[in-house]
């Protein structure tokens, strides 16, 4: 469904202040929300495309990527490969659509023969093709358009665009994968400038985007790190998490935490909660002071340790068992 572009707002500080206006809904807990310019950046190879479309899987499946990032529910999702072959996207999507029984999920993607988001005919299919999308996905921005990266001007128009394709279709968020700046060197090779750090055309993407997410590639140890760059709300965001690629299936998943689950804390919890709701239970938690973000992440650590069923599409949660073996 499109929509005309968003009015113009005005008015006095008061009427400012006590404006009615409605959280954005949640699509990934503390990182992405509808309307939401999220950039996901590192250098290449780093393993960004995988992220993104084995997380692109998860939202629309509604379950929790790695057991780490929570999805409220599921999502229409539309991933857009602007380079790259088909053979490449199912290499990289096809550990999550068999690890989060992905069979039904709404993922549709879009693979053109070329991209140019400045061409007005190039725009207007990519408005068609996101209606009623709540998630798009654009690997990659740079090679999307024609123009430098490193051009303000450029990057500022490309920007402009996304905004607009934004805009136009009700809630959608996009998330895009970008590359950070390559270190300079001299003519004896030597770096005379760190790139490993900055984003190509950092100054326009800063400004553009509601969430920056930085897909590190490790040396030793884990194989990846995520780490927030930007978050434009105080009120969200994550904290960054070491990434383990598993060899066999080539599923990416959040490196596990030492810390177990607390089973009195769960017996607990299912006894007072034997049948309900996501949204009930994330009244009764705030009397504990427990943020909706760990309801989830519970419900999804109880859901895969067998002890409850919860259904993304309705919000209900039905316990199996309190047996926690204790």
């Amino acid at each position: 469904m499109t929509r005309p572009l968003k009015e113009a707002y005005e008015g006095g500080i008061h009427e400012l202040i006590y404006a009615n206006i409605p959280e954005p809904e949640c699509y990934v807990e503390g990182l992405l929300y509808a309307h939401q310019l999220a950039v996901l950046f590192g250098e290449p190879e780093s393993g960004k495309s995988y992220m993104a479309g084995q997380l692109s899987v998860a939202v629309s499946s509604g379950r929790a990527w790695g057991n780490h990032l929570i999805v409220p529910k599921p999502r229409r999702v539309l991933y857009v490969q602007s380079e790259g072959s088909r053979s490449d996207l199912i290499e990289r999507i096809k550990p999550a659509y068999e690890a989060y029984h992905a069979a039904n999920a709404s993922w549709q993607y879009w693979l053109p023969p070329s991209l140019n988001l400045f061409e007005p005919n190039h725009i207007r299919e990519l408005k068609q093709r996101v209606e009623g999308v709540d998630v798009m996905f654009l690997d990659s921005l740079y090679s999307s358009f024609y123009g430098k990266m490193t051009d303000d001007e450029t990057m500022g128009r490309a920007f402009a665009l996304l905004r607009e394709v934004r805009l136009e279709t009700t809630g959608l968020a996009m998330v895009v994968l970008h590359h950070e700046h390559r270190a300079r060197r001299d003519f004896r090779g030597n770096i005379i400038e760190e790139g490993g750090d900055s984003i190509f055309g950092s100054i326009v993407i800063k400004a553009a985007a509601d969430q920056i997410w930085r897909f590190r590639k490790q040396r030793h140890g884990h194989p990846a790190s995520f780490e927030p760059d930007k978050s434009r709300s105080r009120h969200q965001g994550v904290d960054p998490f070491d990434i383990d690629f598993d060899v066999d299936t080539g599923l990416l998943v959040a490196a596990k935490k030492v810390k177990p689950l607390n089973y009195y804390e769960v017996r607990k919890f299912l006894e007072r909660y034997p049948a309900t709701s996501t949204d009930t239970l994330i009244k009764a938690m705030k009397e504990y002071k427990t943020s909706a973000r760990t309801v989830y992440r519970r419900l999804s650590e109880l859901e895969a340790e067998g002890f409850l069923a919860w259904d993304r599409q309705t919000g209900g949660v039905t316990v199996i068992s309190v047996d926690t073996g204790e």
